[in-house]
């Protein structure tokens, strides 16, 4: 069904009714001191009354087709007022039919159409009424164009669509935000990133505190390759303490990863890990060991790999940490880490581990566990030539797995 918004516009518009309706031609007597009856009842609000009374009017003035659309077009008023809405739709549309309405009820009726149709998802019968409409009225209201904007949304005409939304916000001093949440829809379904880059930071300004606008401009900068722009708006929006979903601070993080900023990435994940915005996961103490290290800061990159892995990390973390350890010079760690590890390294990462484990525990100091590791991982392809040039160092050359 049809947005609050629609729907409040659709009844600002059809309670707006005058007592008495301008047929094309004057009434008859009998049509006026019956269609008097009605506009009696209606000015009580006794609608089920008024609707009884329209009825027998209809079949009493099918001939008199002034009088018959006065007839109809009321009865679509009615209908209204007791939300009864497919019949209000179909009494408009009979009236404009009858071709017994004076141009201005048409124009009434034609916007009462397109406000029903559009309630009831009768998108090309609203669109047809609107335009009908658009063409007579040589002022249209901002909220008359919103009609309009919606009917064609929601019929595929985007470019329609956001002409009209523009027309509208043009004219509006301080224009609904609605307004510019279905013109940036329209332009999203054209993906016309122009517009959309004009009219993003022009919604931002309005309402600087929707935190959805500046994730969606710095992802359209994103689209755009456009890094340095899309980490400018990302970081005024985390400065001013507008990014709550954790998706948003993450692509924040990486941003400043690309931009060669590891350092306020290792902070902002840090801080955020601290204060919960950001899951304590796995891959989350990854992402911050990996910008702590991208930053040279060392210590912190070990600390949390060390997080990461209690946190159940895989394979690819426990290396990563065993090297960073190795460069470090601290293989006897290294050498801890592995051997507690190696029975959960799958096959394709076996062979690695093996390699780091031998010259890790060569740097300690243990020649045979080490020489042992190099005899295993000699037989895993990716790394036995390095292994075996490690057991040739040894003076192992010849040496074979037991």
């Amino acid at each position: 069904m049809m947005n609050k918004f629609s729907r409040s516009l659709l009844i600002l518009g059809l309670l707006v009714f005058s007592s008495s309706i301008s047929a094309s031609q004057p009434l008859s007597q009998r049509a006026h001191q019956m269609l008097s009856q009605v506009y009696e009842s209606m000015g009580k609000e006794q609608w089920e009354t008024a609707l009884l009374q329209l009825e027998q009017a209809q079949e009493r003035l099918e001939k008199e087709l002034p009088a018959l659309a006065s007839v109809l077009h009321l009865r679509g008023h009615a209908n209204t007022r007791l939300e009864r809405y497919d019949a209000a739709l179909e009494n408009y549309q009979s009236a404009l039919r009858s071709g017994g309405l004076s141009e201005p009820v048409q124009q009434q009726a034609r916007y009462a159409v397109a406000q029903l149709a559009l309630m009831l998802e009768r998108y090309e019968e609203a669109v047809a009424a609107i335009e009908q409409w658009l063409q007579v009225e040589a002022e249209p209201a901002s909220q008359a164009r919103m009609i309009a904007a919606s009917a064609y949304l929601n019929s595929g005409r985007y470019v329609q669509a956001a002409e009209q939304v523009r027309l509208a916000i043009e004219s509006e001093a301080q224009p609904p935000e609605q307004w510019y949440q279905i013109l940036l829809a329209a332009w999203y379904e054209l993906d016309e990133m122009k517009e959309l880059l004009v009219w993003l930071p022009r919604v931002i300004e309005r309402f600087p505190q929707q935190y959805q606008y500046w994730t969606q401009l710095a992802g359209l900068h994103v689209r755009m390759e456009n890094t340095d722009q899309a980490l400018a708006v990302l970081d005024a929006a985390y400065r001013q303490g507008l990014l709550r979903e954790e998706r948003d601070i993450l692509n924040l993080v990486q941003l400043h990863r690309q931009a060669a900023a590891p350092l306020l990435a290792a902070r902002v994940l840090s801080i955020e890990l601290d204060k919960g915005s950001v899951k304590p996961v796995a891959k989350n103490y990854q992402l911050l060991a990996d910008s702590w290290l991208q930053a040279q800061e060392n210590r912190l990159a070990v600390d949390a790999y060390y997080q990461a892995i209690e946190l159940g990390a895989g394979a690819v973390v426990k290396l990563r940490l065993a090297r960073q350890l190795m460069r470090d010079e601290q293989p006897q760690q290294a050498l801890e880490l592995l051997a507690a590890a190696k029975q959960g390294f799958d096959a394709e990462h076996m062979g690695e581990a093996l390699l780091l484990e031998g010259m890790a525990a060569y740097e300690a100091g243990e020649q045979e566990t080490a020489r042992r590791a190099f005899l295993q991982a000699a037989t895993h392809t990716k790394v036995g030539k390095t292994a075996k040039q490690w057991l040739a160092f040894l003076g192992q050359g010849d040496a074979s797995v037991n």
